[in-house]
């Protein structure tokens, strides 16, 4: 299994671009939910 696994490093764009996907998903839920926290929480102002 280990064997299969090595051959997808050869391939770059087949964990790449999954991969940046997920990170930018990451950060724009991050951002969002800072927005909506600075929006909604009264202690902050």
């Amino acid at each position: 299994m280990v064997a299969v696994d090595i051959d997808c490093f050869d391939q770059w764009w087949t964990w790449l671009f999954p991969g940046m996907a997920i990170a930018s998903l990451v950060i724009a839920f991050k951002f969002i939910g800072d927005s909506l926290r600075d929006l909604l929480d009264p202690r902050m102002r």
